[in-house]
């Protein structure tokens, strides 16, 4: 979840922000930006939401790429499901389809991930997101509070 829809994508979305608020100051620590006139206020510049939407998610997909591969390098069994111990060895599992398995190993990493909630109050869901929805939304959000 860390990596997906947390903290790495809010991170990144973070510093494109802190980026974006830079360009005003660059000039004065010796940057090139391009003005129409002689003050910091008249900066040209545009932001692609889709561009970085999709910085992000290859980010995402090359740090899971990694991950995974290592795991698998390293001889980890690596399954996507909701797991139960039902034993000291012994873990009943369930995928996205439904299939149940049992699965045997001395050890197990356990990785859990969450998900925000929204607040059970009239108007929340229309008038918020969470940080997670962020990531898939369409056009960029403005401002935000959090």
């Amino acid at each position: 979840t860390c990596v997906n829809v947390g903290c790495i994508p809010k991170k990144l979305m973070h510093h494109a922000a802190q980026a974006g608020e830079g360009l005003r100051d660059a000039p004065a620590y010796g940057w090139r930006v391009e003005t129409s006139g002689s003050d910091s206020e008249s900066l040209h510049h545009h932001h692609s939401w889709s561009k970085l939407r999709g910085a992000v998610d290859e980010h995402v997909r090359s740090l899971n790429w990694g991950h995974r591969s290592a795991l698998t390098e390293a001889g980890v069994k690596y399954l996507n499901a909701l797991g139960t111990f039902t034993g000291p060895h012994t873990l009943a599992t369930r995928d996205r389809k439904g299939r149940e398995k049992q699965v045997t190993g001395e050890r197990f990493v356990v990785a859990v991930g969450g998900r925000p909630r929204y607040l059970e109050q009239p108007g929340f869901r229309e008038l918020a997101v969470t940080s997670d929805d962020l990531f898939s939304l369409p056009r960029r959000p403005g401002r935000t509070l959090v």
